[in-house]
């Protein structure tokens, strides 16, 4: 049984030294968030069909996961119901992935405004991290993860309870809680 949080109190004001705005940092923070969303219903997509792989999925990393998610999808057979909207699903994922790596192994660096903000140089050329970037990016992550959502609750993840005897624990179980 799920307990309520308590009441929220406001976060004292810390004195940070490392400069940064407050949107740009809370557009790193709904972009992680929105990514681990994601993350987590697509690593249930995947232990539905190979139960005993959300243990596993926990301990690698998202790269793994998308590779075993498109894996598993591109496995199904033609006439499988949704197959066409899994095996999109999974592309979609392997690509944000790499949105996600770019994102979160970039370098501080300070912008020619002097905004401190995050780049990324890697294989595929350099990206700065403007906070319109993250936010698009976040609101992909977002976009993905209401689709897989929407996957998971209407085929898979019924197909799981119905052949299980007992219902995930609370700490486990994938509730969407998505407004409007």
């Amino acid at each position: 049984m799920m307990t309520e949080n308590p009441p929220r109190k406001p976060l004292p004001k810390r004195p940070y030294r490392i400069q940064l705005e407050d949107d740009y940092a809370m557009a790193l923070g709904r972009a992680a968030y929105n990514f681990a969303y994601l993350e987590w219903g697509v690593s249930w997509i995947v232990e539905c069909f190979e139960p005993g792989s959300l243990d596993k999925l926990r301990r690698k990393t998202s790269g793994y996961t998308a590779k075993e998610f498109a894996r598993l999808m591109n496995a199904l057979p033609e006439e499988a119901a949704d197959r066409a909207e899994l095996v999109a699903a999974a592309e979609s994922f392997k690509k944000l992935v790499n949105d996600r790596n770019a994102l979160f192994h970039g370098a501080p660096y300070t912008a020619k405004s002097g905004a401190q903000q995050l780049q990324h140089n890697g294989r595929h050329g350099r990206r700065n991290w403007t906070e319109r970037a993250i936010v698009d990016v976040a609101l992909a992550f977002e976009g993905l993860a209401i689709e897989v959502s929407r996957l998971l609750h209407n085929g898979p993840y019924q197909a799981w309870l119905e052949r299980t005897d007992e219902p995930p624990d609370e700490q486990w179980a994938v509730k969407p809680t998505l407004k409007g």
